[in-house]
């Protein structure tokens, strides 16, 4: 479901920890931490939370930061085996 500044989510915190193998406290502190960063918005329930615009633009650029590291790696071995034959 959308809301004006993002996306709103419900899921259980023990759903994630089992997906990701943490303690439902680490998922918390993590929720906590995005919360106060700026990245997510609390929901009426504890289980309720928005990811806003920011979180979405932070992984962006991260995933965007990976390709141009991979691309990087393979010109630099590319280049170091044009050289070896």
């Amino acid at each position: 479901q959308s809301s004006e500044d993002g996306l709103v989510s419900t899921v259980a915190f023990q759903a994630i920890a089992d997906r990701f193998g943490v303690s439902r406290s680490h998922v918390h502190n993590i929720v906590d931490e995005a919360i106060a960063a700026g990245l997510m918005r609390a929901g009426a329930r504890r289980s309720e939370f928005e990811l806003l615009p920011q979180l979405f633009a932070l992984n962006d650029r991260l995933i965007a930061d990976s390709f141009a590291i991979q691309e990087r790696r393979f010109t630099t071995a590319h280049a170091s085996l044009a050289h070896a034959h």
